[in-house]
């Protein structure tokens, strides 16, 4: 959101919309699946990761705060204990 990460030096709501949601979701996704290098952390761990990261203003806030609510609340976004991605090849 600082413009430090963006190829084009974009800022805040210059950032496309759909840019900031895929962001937090793979960022998310990352967080919550094994890596080689370390075990998944689990759901709520990753949001304060993410919470923590907007506080920087590297992520957009208000997206983290409705994002966290959909995974905490959500029945919209159950996890199943697996990567969003590899549920797609399941």
């Amino acid at each position: 959101m600082d413009g430090s990460g963006y190829p084009d030096g974009l800022r805040g709501p210059e950032i496309p919309l759909m840019a900031r949601i895929l962001q937090i979701a793979d960022i998310y996704d990352a967080l919550i699946t094994d890596r080689p290098y370390r075990v998944a952390l689990s759901s709520e761990d990753a949001l304060k990761i993410l919470n923590r990261e907007a506080g920087y203003d590297w992520l957009d806030d208000s997206l983290v705060r409705k994002f966290s609510q959909i995974c905490r609340y959500g029945e919209y976004f159950p996890v199943k204990g697996r990567s969003m991605l590899a549920s797609y090849y399941a």
